[in-house]
């Protein structure tokens, strides 16, 4: 357990520490007149601070999520509007990485944190964004009986023996195998703890033929 917690405050530190040292260099190149400030370079630095914030707020939430300590707002909820929502979060992202989503959803009634659901699904969506090559494609289905299951497929990189088990291990290796682009730190293994959390699973197994990846989220009845 003890080796466990020192590996994963490691992989934290260095986590963090990329983003931050990049911002700390650029905010001195533009403090010593080096850099000449543009409103293309503050966006850039305000990403880095959001990949920060996020990079906090996920390890906040999977520490709360395994520990028992997450307060879930259950209730009624329509699945295709969890989907609409995560898809909208996610294609700022996606449009840049040339990835097109496609969610192919109908009104599908569940019970659950409507925006926990919506940060576990644009989780998955970034993961698959960032292991699809460029002009790929991403289908997003949703089926409700016998329960509530949301099914995300991609031509992405295909799977690795054992990557399946290290994706839900948070700050995995496999995560950096995944490709260049950013993407969640610790990855499907949050999303993993959220659906966890609601009762559910989270699979994730190659497509048919071994070309790409599905990642299914179901939901207890």
């Amino acid at each position: 357990m003890r080796q466990g917690r020192h590996i994963f405050a490691a992989a934290l530190a260095h986590e963090l520490r990329t983003p931050l040292t990049i911002l700390k260099g650029r905010l001195h190149a533009l403090d010593d007149a080096v850099m000449v400030p543009s409103t293309g370079e503050c966006a850039r630095l305000l990403q880095l601070v959001d990949q920060v914030l996020r990079s906090v707020e996920e390890v906040s939430l999977f520490t709360r999520a395994h520990s028992g300590e997450i307060s879930l707002d259950v209730r009624p909820i329509d699945l295709a509007l969890v989907v609409e929502r995560a898809i909208a979060d996610v294609q700022p992202i996606a449009q840049a990485a040339a990835v097109e989503i496609v969610g192919n959803t109908r009104t599908a009634r569940g019970r659950g944190d409507f925006a926990c659901l919506v940060q576990a699904v644009s989780i998955l969506l970034r993961h698959l964004v960032d292991c699809t090559p460029s002009g790929g494609c991403l289908t997003v289905e949703v089926e409700v009986f016998p329960q509530p299951v949301l099914r995300i497929t991609g031509a992405a990189d295909q799977l690795l023996p054992g990557e399946d088990e290290d994706l839900l291990i948070p700050f995995s290796p496999a995560d950096g195998r995944a490709g260049t682009k950013m993407t969640c730190a610790i990855g499907p293994a949050l999303a993993a703890a959220i659906v966890d959390a609601h009762g559910g699973t989270l699979a994730i197994t190659a497509a048919a033929g071994g070309e790409g990846r599905v990642l299914q989220l179901t939901l207890a009845p």
